[in-house]
């Protein structure tokens, strides 16, 4: 029996061994379908470089690009299920179904003007001509640059625009082509350093970046801004540009997944952005900037993930959690089979025991079988009366299930037998009852 139960409880380990590395090292590759931009761009890039990563930590998650012309392109793909990830600025077309992981970093939006401008503030710009760089998002920059014109009380149609590399910035002004650059990005990559460097190198001189003073009150009416100051020397060191710290806002940029994806995943990809961030910095530009989403923030319209909530609220369970969790449910397992097992040799033993008392009486009565005819009629009376003892006996235990219908059946046989050698009637119970 003790080797039974201990089979058991091997059996029982092995199951629950066998499911937690199946579960985290053996289960099949999950390809989640992740949007790039045809560019080539930052967006590839972090992509790219956090797909290795992912394999390295031996999550399931591999990654299968579909490119995009345009971001406004892949938001509808997400809304049609058509991806699964993808980053966006806040002020893509409403994305129902885009959930946020982590916040890639913020984009501020800045008004670059050449030295010795006469542009005071946005209300200037009337009557002049504004850059805006050309990036894959210029048409959604044209579109703050408006919004921001409303703000202002500023007649759209008194600012011309340029779209034009931001290199080429510095030498535009420089010509009186343009008085001015709107660019929208991070600190330290893309249209703001970029913008910024050309105009210094063409004019000798540091460009200055405008202040937005009301940006709270900006903020309130533009949806999905946030109010940000931009550091002095923030977009340049040597000199320093800004030269002082600047009131702004700015976009935040954001790493989105589908609603319908399961939240354990989404947990898993955050957790290796966050823990990874440094590794994926070196790698990726601009990858240093990226932080938790504000998990409490209910209000956005890109709301964060219930995966990206459970990671960053300390909720996601852990390797040892899950460690743990297989433990439990091996140890209820055991308990299960322990108790399986105890019914199972109970019933053994039964059994056993019942088989074991078939053998005895049926010896026994073999036995006054055999003694029968030379009993006298004492005797005889005494032998009968074990015979329909041993007959209750049998009908009682093959019955209860202790003796199966086989040896009922031998029992029974044996039992005629020694009625036949007694000479006992099928009524003979009552006869013994009356005498």
């Amino acid at each position: 029996m003790r080797k039974i139960l201990f089979s058991i409880a091997a059996l029982a380990l092995a199951l629950a061994v066998g499911g937690f590395v199946f579960s985290h090292f053996l289960q099949p590759r999950l390809y989640l379908r992740v949007a790039i931009g045809a560019d080539g761009g930052s967006a590839q890039r972090f992509m790219q470089s956090l797909a290795p990563l992912l394999a390295a930590e031996r999550t399931r998650v591999r990654f299968r690009y579909v490119s995009f012309a345009a971001v406004a392109d892949a938001a509808r793909a997400m809304e049609s299920d058509q991806i699964d990830l993808m980053i966006a600025r806040s002020d893509i077309a409403p994305v129902k179904r885009g959930r946020t992981v982590v916040i890639m970093r913020r984009s501020a939006v800045a008004l670059i003007l050449p030295p010795k401008s006469t542009i005071e503030n946005f209300a200037d710009l009337a009557g002049k001509t504004v850059i805006i760089p050309v990036s894959p998002s210029q048409a959604l920059n044209e579109v703050i640059l408006d919004q921001l014109l409303d703000f202002y009380s500023v007649p759209r149609a008194t600012v011309s625009r340029i779209f034009a590399p931001a290199s080429d910035a510095g030498r535009m002004i420089s010509e009186r082509r343009a008085q001015a650059v709107f660019a929208v990005g991070p600190y330290q990559l893309g249209p703001l350093p970029e913008s910024a460097d050309a105009i210094r190198r063409a004019l000798k001189e540091p460009p200055s970046i405008k202040e937005i003073p009301e940006s709270n009150a900006a903020v309130a009416k533009l949806a999905r801004f946030e109010a940000v100051e931009i550091p002095r020397g923030a977009i340049s060191g040597n000199p320093p540009i800004p030269d002082e710290t600047v009131e702004s806002i700015a976009l935040p940029v954001r790493l989105l997944a589908s609603s319908t994806m399961n939240a354990r995943l989404v947990s898993e990809i955050a957790r290796v952005i966050t823990t990874r961030k440094a590794t994926l910095a070196d790698m990726v530009p601009g990858a240093a900037q990226i932080e938790a989403p504000d998990v409490e923030d209910r209000s956005t319209a890109l709301p964060v993930h219930p995966g990206a909530i459970a990671y960053f609220s300390g909720e996601q369970e852990n390797w040892f959690d899950r460690v743990e969790s297989f433990i439990y449910a091996g140890a209820l397992l055991l308990s299960l089979c322990g108790s399986l097992a105890a019914w199972f040799m109970g019933r053994v033993r039964r059994v056993r025991h019942g088989r074991d008392d078939v053998r005895r009486r049926v010896e026994a009565l073999m036995q006054l079988i055999a003694e029968a005819p030379a009993a006298n009629s004492e005797r005889r009376a005494a032998m009968a009366l074990e015979v329909e003892t041993a007959a209750d006996w049998a009908l009682r235990e093959y019955t209860n299930g202790a003796i199966d219908g086989e040896r009922y059946q031998l029992f029974e046989a044996v039992i005629r037998r020694a009625r036949e050698r007694l000479g006992l009637p099928m009524s003979v119970r009552q006869r013994l009852a009356a005498e």
